[in-house]
């Protein structure tokens, strides 16, 4: 980067990814605050040597390039405090480091890449809750609580799936939820060596519950699989965007959480069912009397069907939540619940 394309850079004004500061013969603490600042958000520029008169408007009257007193020393004064304990982590390169010089006239350039996520949060001293910045068009500001918590959350190099929930264990879960999940996954995994499960290991073998023997705890984890979301950031605006796709890894249209049971969601699967039911299953449902149990063949004769189809037909209503079984694949029977 030569003088003329900095001026270029210094001209477009402070935004987002770019802080000037004067620091005629020090670097400035606030330059590190600025580091902590960029390296949490997205990256950007500090250009030392730069005096703002915020009276003026027009970005050639506001910046004022004054330049600064011994560069090469101001540069390793720079680097002996990065990588001292007054900075947590350094994560400039020898290349992120400029000086650039014309007419006598010298400024320090520091390009400060984003942070990796598992080397989040960068932050000035001893304490991450007084000295971690994160950077918005106004400038740099103090992370809140809650932005750190959630950095510190997201060096998980594993993601949050396996993360313990706090205060929350089998008592918190929704019985009847988790009885139809179950249900679900015996009809699709049929044999399956994790049916004869009690609820806890199922869950445990899910990753749904976890112990950490390390932290000496164990409980409800975060689980069910999905597709990685798509996280958008936009700084500028302090908006993240996520979208999630409600597809399992597996191809499969994921479950609902189980520890969260949703009325209003429960009440307009309901009514879609109604209405997608086709006229072999509502022929069954009429033909099946409340807390009975049938066999498959006691259905099928009734419906005049062969017995694989019929199976298929009540499997596919206990998934939908009309219809539930015995556990045994063996002489099952089928009972009407609504």
């Amino acid at each position: 980067m030569n003088m003329q394309e900095l001026k270029q850079l210094i001209y477009k004004g402070e935004k987002v990814d770019i802080e000037c500061k004067e620091a005629e013969s020090n670097v400035p603490r606030s330059a590190y605050e600025s580091y902590s600042a960029f390296a949490n958000t997205k990256g950007g520029y500090i250009i030392l040597g730069v005096k703002e008169d915020k009276k003026k408007r027009l970005p050639k009257e506001r910046f004022m390039i004054q330049g600064i007193q011994n560069a090469k020393k101001q540069v390793e004064d720079l680097w002996n405090t990065i990588n001292s304990s007054k900075v947590n982590r350094n994560i400039l390169k020898d290349e992120d480091v400029l000086i650039v010089e014309e007419f006598g006239v010298s400024l320090i350039v520091i390009k400060v890449p984003r942070a990796d996520y598992k080397m989040r949060l960068i932050y000035v001293g001893e304490n991450p809750y007084k000295g971690t910045f994160k950077r918005n068009n106004e400038g740099d500001y103090h992370a809140t609580e809650h932005e750190i918590r959630g950095m510190i959350r997201d060096q998980n190099p594993d993601g949050n799936d396996g993360m313990i929930l706090e205060y929350y264990a089998m008592d918190d879960i929704d019985k009847e939820t988790l009885r139809k999940y179950r249900q679900i996954f015996e009809i699709r995994n049929d044999g399956h060596v994790w049916n004869a499960l009690d609820d806890k290991s199922f869950l445990e073998k899910l990753g749904g519950y976890r112990k950490d023997r390390r932290e000496g705890k164990e409980g409800l984890t975060l689980a069910e699989g999905w597709v990685q979301p798509e996280l958008i950031e936009d700084t500028a605006l302090n908006q993240v965007t996520l979208y999630l796709k409600m597809i399992s890894e597996h191809g499969e249209q994921s479950t609902k959480k189980i520890a969260e049971k949703s009325a209003e969601s429960a009440e307009k699967s309901a009514e879609t069912q109604e209405t997608s039911l086709s006229e072999r299953q509502k022929q069954i449902l009429a033909c099946m009397e409340l807390e009975v149990l049938y066999k498959t063949e006691e259905i099928a004769e009734k419906i005049g069907l062969k017995g694989p189809r019929t199976r298929q037909l009540l499997n596919e209503l206990v998934a939908m939540g009309r219809l539930t079984c015995t556990a045994a694949t063996k002489n099952r029977r089928y009972i009407r619940i609504e």
